[in-house]
């Protein structure tokens, strides 16, 4: 498993395209990704989203304990 938050903060420091290439290929090469989900129409859920820069994001995360973190920092879980 990749420590993503070593590669964010590798890519933040230095944004060079072996960084940012090495983030992103561990991303996209996950088995499958983690989202909060949040209440929605007819009992149905959606994926909890997040604003950035006045656009809409849906929130991601590589795995179910950073999820929670996020989740319950929150206040959504």
């Amino acid at each position: 498993m990749h420590d993503f938050v070593a590669l964010a903060n590798q890519a933040r420091r230095t944004a060079t395209k072996d960084h940012l290439d090495a983030l992103w290929a561990a991303m996209f090469n996950l088995s499958h990704w983690h989202f909060i989900p949040v209440p929605g129409a007819a009992g149905q859920f959606s994926p909890q989203l997040g604003v950035v820069g006045n656009q809409r994001w849906v929130m991601t995360f590589t795995d179910a304990a950073l999820s929670a973190q996020y989740a319950i920092a929150a206040r959504i879980a």
